[in-house]
């Protein structure tokens, strides 16, 4: 009797592990053209500098912990 449960125990968890492989999968596909320009230092505005310069902050303060946590974080952009 407890050989036949361990084994529909041992089924049971390898079909749960089977469902966990499909997962959900992230449709990506193109919404729009972006626009983009180059720039050089000098023509960077103010506020993108004072930004950029915080980003480079919170990466010296926090290392990794903090570009693991950017990755993980959906992005707002403000700029357009």
């Amino acid at each position: 009797m407890s050989r036949k449960v361990a084994q529909v125990i041992c089924i049971i968890a390898m079909l749960c592990m089977m469902a966990g492989c499909g997962g959900k999968q992230d449709k990506t596909e193109k919404l729009r053209d972006l626009k983009f320009e180059v720039m050089s230092s000098e023509q960077i505005p103010e506020e993108l500098k004072k930004i950029l310069e915080e980003e480079k902050s919170l990466i010296e303060k926090f290392g990794d912990e903090y570009r693991k946590y950017k990755s993980e974080t959906k992005r707002y952009f403000l700029f357009f």
